[in-house]
């Protein structure tokens, strides 16, 4: 009995050894050690000049502009007023041609978030493009559905709204204008005449002040003087006087 004992634990111990030689031979049954994964460090891109000037309050405002002026007719009124906005900054000129434009709904949303909800400057701006709508002397239908869209996007009260398309449609009925003085010879004096009756929406200094009724009558004025001078015909314009 004792025999068979002896005989099992050798036959144990040898095939204990020979387990523990093939374990420690064979490297797929060794432990193995996996050197950890060295973090990547997460770079945020630090955005372009375009990119900085397309997400600024004047940007913004420069898109929705050329979105808006997209829809409204031409006009000598329209290719010197909106210059007179761009030329704070030179390069929104560059933004303004741009087709790279988001809709006008997005724009408009944009533009209430920098404009921090201040409600006259959207008001004065949407007057800004009643002016120029109205420039040829009358309101499209076209132009008219832009103003709808914007006044609208813009979220105006309904009363402020009608307030402005009454009194521009007003003064469209009445074709009143004011005897203008100022030498015109070309498209830069034009401008210079146009640039002292524009008014700067974004200035809050401008926002007690309007288009209505003097400074239209006298941008009317101005366009149909250098439409004169540029077609060559007698000037008429000094013979309309605007009605108080």
């Amino acid at each position: 009995m004792e025999v068979i004992l002896v005989i099992a634990v050798a036959a144990v111990l040898i095939y204990l050894y020979y387990t523990l030689q093939n374990y420690l031979k064979n490297p797929l049954h060794s432990p193995q050690t996996t050197p950890p994964v060295a973090e990547v460090p997460s770079f945020c891109a630090l955005p372009t000049p375009e990119e900085k000037l397309r997400q600024s309050e004047v940007g913004i405002t420069t898109l929705l502009i050329a979105q808006v002026a997209a829809r409204l007719p031409d006009s000598p009124l329209k290719q010197a007023l909106i210059p007179l906005f761009l030329k704070q900054q030179e390069d929104l000129k560059e933004l303004y041609k741009n087709p790279d434009k988001p809709p006008l709904e997005d724009l408009c949303m944009d533009f209430m978030e920098v404009a921090h909800g201040e409600y006259k400057k959207r008001l004065k701006l949407v007057e800004f493009f009643f002016v120029l709508a109205y420039a040829p002397g009358f309101l499209e239908e076209e132009a008219k559905e832009a103003l709808l869209d914007v006044g609208a996007f813009l979220k105006l009260e309904n009363s402020d709204f009608n307030a402005l398309y009454d009194h521009f449609e007003q003064l469209a009925t009445q074709k009143t204008y004011k005897v203008i003085l100022a030498k015109i010879v070309d498209f830069g004096s034009f401008q210079t005449q146009v640039e002292m009756y524009y008014l700067d929406f974004m200035d809050a200094k401008t926002w007690n002040k309007s288009y209505y009724p003097d400074r239209m009558c006298v941008l009317w004025s101005l366009q149909e003087r250098y439409s004169a001078v540029r077609s060559k015909i007698p000037d008429t314009s000094l013979q309309h006087a605007c009605q108080d």
